[in-house]
């Protein structure tokens, strides 16, 4: 690939010699902590102890008596969010040491079980960690695939901060933090200025990304924590390509018209006259009749993104799209409450757990969903074998339910690599909208009320190939509902009460959602399924919410024509 300018080749030689610093800084300390995982494990775990002793919850769950991981396990309960809401709180409004000694300077909002948003706590200490954690895994990649640093990247988040409490506090994105993060030197390779993330018009923001990335050729990575992102942004180049050509050979912009003035004047420098360019993305429009990854990056060797759950879905319908010998990178376990791994090499994407920022436990995933838990430290765990993860981190989280399943892969040095498999019972995702099982009972109570109807039975299904949910619905004998209008205000409720659904639904990356109408006898053949299947009759509970995938009724045979 040839470079554009001198200055190119002299940021590539800084980039490589910092690379060359955070081998000495980063990894070289965390291959001595993975030596021995377990010593370091239990150093952590005293530090965040120690560390929030003499806070309100510290003091009540004796943190200055517990010497072990068996002591911190029989002292201090499993935590679900909706149990320190109360506290993180409390510490918002009073600024007393609640949980954490450190003051919270931000939160982190994702969507919540109540249909209120959680804002999880995040301190200084945090940031930091991330900066730290994020170099180092932009340096695991470089060493991998050092070619994917050679060009310029197109990276995509969520801002940053998104918004601020009455008290003043900013509340912001994980994914966002992770873009600030990224090394210096690798920011002046960003086609995309982290103001871009801000415009509130889903369309608009992607029609402004397509336009700022489609102008270089170079690109040689890509990053962006779902990949329906970049099936978003494809779909969108396609569409508008005569306009986007024709903006790139004048220097133009036309979809900044509402944006605001200072997002509009940090874009308008950024665009420069390229009649080039756009007569050469005219040619290949013309010669396929649609543009690909692989047709106007040719160049592109790295991918960032998340790979597994349903992630590995949509990744596998964006590869014919990409160039043949690509490589994707997992993005790591990686959520609002704490980076959980960092991935370690592009080839397998096993991830290493970020040993020295947070103490892990884990719980097999059978002996969880049976209500009969055996609380692992990470040193304990089996290969091949699926478990529920629960963190305590230094911003206030203790022995937290993150729900989510991860899969025990090879062993680095001492220390167990992991994989996000899915999320946990109650919870489906599809492309980060993070939909529960008591939203959809508020939604269909709710819905019930709205529509005067008596539903026997409902089953609620996630389908990750194409990007939807489906709601088949029995009703009492001889009933009937309009499917279309009840979709609409489900659809609609779950928008008001989840507001990562409502921007999932509303950049659509979450294709719209449908209602079936079962016939009556549907429940009772799907109850004798399960019974045939080897569950006991007065164990049985439905599971009503859940993924297609998983799913072994053939409940399609009873929908009503």
């Amino acid at each position: 690939m040839t470079l554009h300018s001198i200055t190119d080749s002299v940021i590539n030689i800084l980039f490589d010699l910092r690379m060359r610093v955070l081998r000495r800084k980063l990894y070289q300390p965390l291959v001595t902590d993975a030596k021995n995982s377990q010593k370091t494990q239990l150093t952590t775990l005293q530090r965040i102890l120690n560390d929030n002793a003499d806070t309100e919850f510290g003091r009540r769950h004796q943190f200055d008596s517990i010497k072990s991981h068996k002591d911190y396990a029989d002292i201090v309960p499993v935590h679900e969010y909706e149990d320190l809401r109360p506290l993180i709180e409390k510490q918002e409004k009073t600024r007393a040491a609640v949980l954490t000694a450190k003051p919270f300077v931000m939160y982190n909002q994702t969507s919540g079980t109540t249909g209120r948003p959680k804002y999880i706590p995040v301190l200084q200490e945090t940031l930091d960690s991330m900066k730290d954690s994020q170099n180092l895994f932009t340096f695991l990649q470089y060493q991998s695939c050092p070619e994917a640093y050679a060009g310029r990247i197109l990276g995509m988040a969520s801002p940053d901060i998104e918004d601020y409490l009455e008290s003043g506090t900013p509340i912001g994105s994980a994914s966002g933090h992770v873009y600030k993060s990224m090394p210096r030197l690798a920011q002046r390779k960003f086609v995309v200025p982290n103001i871009v993330f801000s415009i509130q018009d889903y369309e608009i923001k992607y029609l402004v990304i397509c336009r700022l990335a489609l102008a270089h050729k170079d690109i040689t990575l890509l990053a962006s924590p779902n990949p329906s992102t970049f099936h978003k942004l494809l779909e969108l180049a396609n569409d508008n390509l005569d306009a986007l050509i024709a903006d790139i050979a004048t220097g133009s912009c036309r979809f900044l018209e509402e944006v605001d003035a200072k997002t509009r004047t940090t874009i308008q420098r950024r665009l420069h006259r390229n009649p080039t360019r756009a007569k050469e993305l005219a040619a290949i429009a013309a010669k396929n009749h649609r543009i690909s990854f692989a047709d106007v990056w040719p160049f592109l060797k790295l991918v960032t993104t998340w790979t597994g759950g349903s992630c590995g879905i949509s990744l596998d319908s964006l590869r014919p799209d990409l160039p043949a010998k690509i490589r994707v990178a997992d993005l790591g376990y990686l959520s609002s409450e704490c980076r959980g791994t960092i991935t370690l090499d592009t080839q397998t994407n096993e991830g290493i757990p970020t040993i020295s920022e947070n103490f892990f436990e884990f719980a097999q995933k059978n002996e969880w969903e049976q209500g009969r838990p055996k609380f692992l430290a990470l040193h304990e765990l089996e290969s091949g074998e699926s478990y529920y993860v629960f963190v305590t981190t230094p911003a206030g989280l203790y022995r937290y339910n993150m729900n989510d399943i991860v899969t025990v892969g090879s062993v680095f040095l001492s220390t167990p690599t992991l994989q996000f498999s899915q999320k946990g019972k109650g919870i489906t995702n599809i492309t980060g909208e993070k939909l529960y099982e008591s939203q959809l009972i508020d939604t269909m109570n709710a819905a019930k009320s709205h529509f005067d109807v008596d539903v026997r039975f409902y089953q609620a299904l996630a389908n990750e190939i194409e990007m939807k949910y489906l709601i088949y619905v029995e009703l009492v004998s001889g009933l009937h509902i309009n499917t279309k209008e009840f979709a609409e205000y489900v659809d609609g409720q779950f928008q008001d009460m989840n507001m990562e659904y409502q921007t999932k639904r509303l950049s659509g990356r979450l294709n719209e959602l449908e209602v079936v109408q079962l016939k009556p006898g549907t429940s009772e053949a799907y109850k004798l399924h399960y019974l045939a299947a080897g569950q006991r009759e007065s164990q049985f509970k439905p599971l009503i919410l859940q993924y297609q995938k998983d799913f072994s009724f053939d409940i399609s045979a009873y929908r009503v024509p």
